[in-house]
């Protein structure tokens, strides 16, 4: 494993009625945040009910800091949603900072390379559980975050935001020894594909479209990165996509 990994995971404030699209729901908000590394541990908070720009600021210096010395920001959909909902919060010249992270050779988006791989989404607990990696925060959820947090548990919060990180960051630490990938299927068995180095979301982007014209409605890698061009980083190849 030649990369050096610290994972980065974030939890969104707004209380979401169950059932309800997340994205008729934005903005979110963001609580706070985590990131973890072998020899680097550390979680942001927001001072009150969510961050303010200033907050978000201070995130993504952090980022930029680590950054510096060498690591890879390692995320399980962060180009989707973590940087995408850290930038909706962020004043226009930190979201610019925050799109060309997600788009660097310094951030590896392990879900985003299976989708490229594959062609459909797996879930971050399949995931482990197929890698055989601990598994998230019991008793919490990323839907019910938002509300401990806003009933002044925030210590959960904290915790099930730091294990995210860390479990994020094995995993992917894992993938790189392997070169493959494990998961849990929805039937229940263990399936797995060959991933080789953890690629950042350009390479990840090379690769060649998988078969998936047995599906109804497969993810589009679009649906991925949309955000980022308005923010002046376009990963499009047609830059009339989306």
């Amino acid at each position: 494993m030649s990369r050096k990994y610290v994972g980065f995971d974030i939890e969104t404030a707004k209380v979401i009625p169950e059932g309800a699209n997340l994205r008729d729901e934005r903005p979110l908000g963001v609580t706070c945040v985590a990131f973890d590394a072998e020899d680097f541990k550390r979680t942001i908070a927001a001072a009150s009910g969510q961050m303010t720009p200033a907050e978000v600021r201070a995130v993504v210096d952090q980022l930029e800091e680590l950054i510096g010395k060498g690591y890879t920001i390692a995320t399980w959909n962060g180009l989707a949603f973590d940087f995408d909902i850290l930038a909706e919060e962020a004043e226009v010249d930190v979201a610019k900072r925050i799109a060309v992270i997600a788009a660097s050779e310094h951030h590896v988006d392990l879900m985003f390379h299976f989708v490229c791989a594959k062609g459909f989404r797996c879930s971050l607990a399949k995931a482990c559980e197929g890698m055989d990696i601990e598994g998230k925060t019991e008793g919490v959820t990323g839907a019910g975050a938002p509300e401990l947090w806003a009933s002044g548990e925030r210590e959960k919060v904290l915790e099930y935001v730091a294990q995210d990180a860390r479990i994020q960051r094995l995993l992917t630490e894992e993938v790189a020894k392997a070169g493959r990938m494990w998961w849990v299927t929805k039937k229940g068995t263990l399936s797995s594909v060959v991933l080789g180095e953890p690629r950042d979301v350009v390479a990840a982007l090379r690769l060649p479209e998988p078969d998936t014209t047995w599906m109804d409605n497969p993810p589009q890698r679009k649906w991925f990165y949309w955000w980022t061009k308005p923010h002046g980083v376009d990963l499009s190849p047609d830059p009339k996509v989306f």
